[in-house]
């Protein structure tokens, strides 16, 4: 789901630059970030959970409240986060 969010926001920035966005443009870009939040079942709230408990306890990996999960028909999910990345050293 973040992938339409993202096709929506970069195509109303997009024509923003030429001051050409309309309505049409951003009931898309809401369209796409209500999508992201519906959780009706609270399957999303359980798999944002379960990653917590399994992967964020090491520092390395943080995942927000909010984050957005993509469920899969198969069963799983898709769960964003931001992974920890050191500096590179100079060489």
């Amino acid at each position: 789901m973040s992938s339409t969010i993202e096709a929506a926001a970069r195509k109303l920035v997009e024509n923003a630059k030429d001051g050409m966005y309309t309505d049409e443009h951003i009931l898309k870009l809401i369209k796409a970030v209500q999508e992201c939040d519906e959780d009706p079942d609270g399957k999303k709230a359980l798999y944002r959970a379960a990653a917590k408990d399994q992967y964020q306890s090491d520092g390395d990996l943080e995942i927000d409240d909010d984050t957005v999960v993509s469920l899969s028909e198969d069963g799983g999910a898709y769960v964003q986060c931001w992974k920890w990345i050191p500096q590179p050293e100079d060489d």
